[in-house]
């Protein structure tokens, strides 16, 4: 009896290391909603008459209703804090899109870059540590697959628009903590518009909460 409850704590011991473990696997970024108060008071487009339009939205993947979860086919939000921008070209004529020139910036720190096509893999597979994610059950590797694809095939691009267009995509970071929450901004600054002539910055506030 004595072995057995040895055994029995052992055990319990390994699987309550496998849960935390697990748990910190599953940790996801922040949720983020516009900051209204300040985007208020940002004025971006009055100069081009509302003829050119970006809209940015925080993506939420968590939860089995989470609507984002559905439309994206993947839980984002367990790997990146990520973007959904939609750019529409009312113009009559084309504008020019850098999605390399995309930034995130909190807490008055430096702004980071977006993540590129092969850090988000990276990022996807190791996080922010230096060796790949450890899981109770590991991902299948066709699973894996599918998901980056699906990563790589909704990543933002750059890209000319022409007039009457619209384009939109996904844009990946990497996740920020409840920590950096603090006044936290998405800057646009290559946006090329040929009638101003001269490249366009944009940029949106967000808060941590619903």
């Amino acid at each position: 009896m004595i072995n057995f409850g040895k055994q029995a704590g052992v055990r319990l011991g390994i699987l309550g290391m496998i849960a935390l473990s697990l748990g910190g696997c599953t940790v996801t970024a922040p949720r983020l909603t516009p900051d209204v108060a300040v985007m208020n008071q940002e004025v971006h487009t009055d100069q081009l008459d509302h003829q050119f339009k970006v809209s940015v939205r925080p993506l939420v993947t968590t939860g089995v209703r989470s609507e984002d979860r559905q439309q994206f086919g993947v839980d984002l939000s367990a790997y990146f804090t990520a973007f959904y921008v939609e750019i529409e070209n009312g113009l009559s004529h084309p504008v020019w899109v850098d999605a390399t020139q995309i930034f995130l910036q909190y807490n008055d720190q430096q702004p980071v870059q977006a993540l590129s096509e092969s850090e988000g893999v990276e990022y996807y597979r190791h996080g922010d540590g230096l060796r790949p994610v450890l899981t109770l059950i590991p991902k299948s590797r066709k699973l894996e697959k599918e998901e980056l694809s699906k990563i790589r095939d909704l990543r933002l691009r750059s890209a000319t628009l022409p007039p009457t267009s619209r384009h939109a995509g996904v844009v990946y970071f990497r996740k920020i903590q409840d920590r950096d929450c603090d006044g936290v901004i998405l800057r646009m600054r290559e946006i090329q518009i040929e009638e101003a002539g001269s490249s366009q910055e944009v940029h949106f506030s967000f808060r941590c909460g619903d």
